[in-house]
């Protein structure tokens, strides 16, 4: 009755609702409390790239707030991919704690993607070598997975 996208599709949105069900309240963007971590200068972090980002500091590369106002080379440390992401939600107005919120659940939700997308191309790949190559070209690819 379907076509194998809209499947998919179908597949991607299921997981996404229990996912977003399945979490309860650590990752719940409509709940208004903050989940425990044990790394809290997180929200801190993104307000500071996005200050950086107000400044007009491109790249970021100090939290000019940290280490008692002095300042500390955070952003040389750490990958700045995930703080520019968080810092243009924060720069739109959204709270930080709902930024730490979506940043999460967007990390878990791409990689479900992902994986989901690398294991059609892992099956497609074994079943292409099983039928087109024959065994003495498969087996050596048991030791590329």
């Amino acid at each position: 009755m379907y076509n194998g996208r809209v499947k998919k599709i179908i597949v991607v949105c299921i997981a996404f609702i229990a996912i977003f069900f399945f979490l309860g309240r650590e990752l719940n963007p409509l709940n208004p409390d903050m989940f425990l971590v044990h790394d809290n200068t997180q929200a801190a972090r993104i307000q500071e790239f996005s200050l950086n980002l107000k400044s007009g500091i491109i790249p970021p590369r100090l939290a000019p707030n940290f280490s008692f106002q002095h300042g500390f080379p955070v952003f040389n440390f750490y990958a700045p991919f995930s703080y520019w992401i968080g810092a243009f939600i924060h720069l739109a107005g959204v709270p930080s704690a709902t930024v730490l919120k979506t940043m999460f659940f967007l990390g878990l939700f791409l990689a479900f993607i992902s994986f989901f997308l690398y294991g059609q191309l892992l099956k497609y790949l074994s079943e292409a070598m099983w039928e087109r190559y024959g065994l003495s070209h498969y087996f050596p690819l048991v030791y590329i997975y």
